[in-house]
């Protein structure tokens, strides 16, 4: 009964997770589709947040990205789609059926809400709303946005994960 209920919790506990982190991503998207970033004529205004900052800099500039990360395969949107659901499709039977450590379910959870976001992005509007423009010693990185943002982290902490388990193998032997 008790690892019923455990499991139960478990389950409860990776959605909830990812229909945050979803809802942040949709939520901060439509913002930006409804503020004065955007009018309906396509036409897109840049705001600064700071600018020059330790040699860095952020702003808010509105895009959209028919294509993978940095616009790759965008002649290829219906190939991307389907392997964009597939592989969110596995990443979320692993989380709920395969036992792993905190690290890894964190990871997996901010990657398959990224790809989610990202997901809906594709389906509603036929592009993904990009918005976060930061700039670091004179290199500017692609347009991205909050989907973007976890999907990174969460490869980060995967990566994290698997150093951290192949070096208590290591211990081990």
């Amino acid at each position: 009964m008790i690892n019923k209920s455990r499991n139960t919790l478990h389950y409860l506990l990776t959605i909830l997770s990812i229909l945050m982190l979803v809802s942040v991503d949709f939520f901060s998207k439509d913002f930006m589709l409804n503020s004065f970033f955007y009018d309906k004529e396509f036409f897109i205004r840049k705001s600064t947040i700071y600018k020059n900052f330790l040699g860095t800099s952020l702003s808010l500039l509105l895009t959209f990205n028919k294509g993978a990360a940095f616009g790759w395969f965008s002649k290829y949107q219906g190939i991307l789609l389907v392997a964009r659901l597939l592989v969110t499709l596995g990443i979320f039977i692993y989380l709920l059926l395969v036992k792993s450590s905190k690290l890894l379910k964190i990871s997996l959870i901010l990657i398959i809400s990224g790809a989610i976001g990202n997901i809906i992005d594709f389906l509603l509007y036929g592009y993904v709303i990009d918005f976060i423009s930061f700039e670091i010693l004179s290199y500017r990185f692609p347009v991205f946005n909050f989907a973007d943002c976890f999907i990174s982290i969460g490869t980060i902490l995967l990566v994290i994960s698997f150093i951290k388990k192949n070096n208590m193998k290591k211990n081990m032997n």
